[in-house]
């Protein structure tokens, strides 16, 4: 299994998740991080894999939604659902809603913070 480097290795979270192979690790470096490539509503189309904050402090890898208020990451919108991706230690924060999926997407949050959002849930599940 490899491990992905944002930005060293892949550019953003959208090349990251295009690159990654199943059980693969994707590490963001800590930084609040926005724009296309990291918000923005960006589809989440992937295997199994684990992205997680270089750090393990949410506090320090923050999602910042965009400026319209825009969500903070799209789970499988479009595409495949994941199957077992683990979002680990990241802020989501000011974005209409922090995550949103789609019914069945199998993925998990662990030590993820949520702040900010318009939304309740910060993660919204779509039928």
């Amino acid at each position: 299994h490899g491990i992905v480097h944002v930005p060293a290795d892949q550019p953003d979270l959208v090349a990251a998740l295009d690159a990654a192979q199943a059980g693969d690790t994707i590490i963001l470096a800590d930084g609040t991080w926005s724009g296309p490539g990291f918000t923005s509503g960006f589809l989440v189309k992937t295997k199994s894999v684990l992205l997680r904050s270089a750090g393990g402090v949410p506090e320090n890898c923050i999602l910042q939604g965009g400026a319209t208020g825009g969500t903070a990451m799209w789970m499988a919108e479009g595409g495949p659902v994941p199957s077992g991706l683990v979002v680990r230690g990241m802020t989501f924060r000011g974005a209409s809603a922090g995550v949103v999926s789609l019914a069945g997407a199998n993925l998990s949050f662990e030590d993820c913070v949520f702040a900010d959002n318009t939304a309740s849930p910060p993660v919204n599940v779509l039928q």
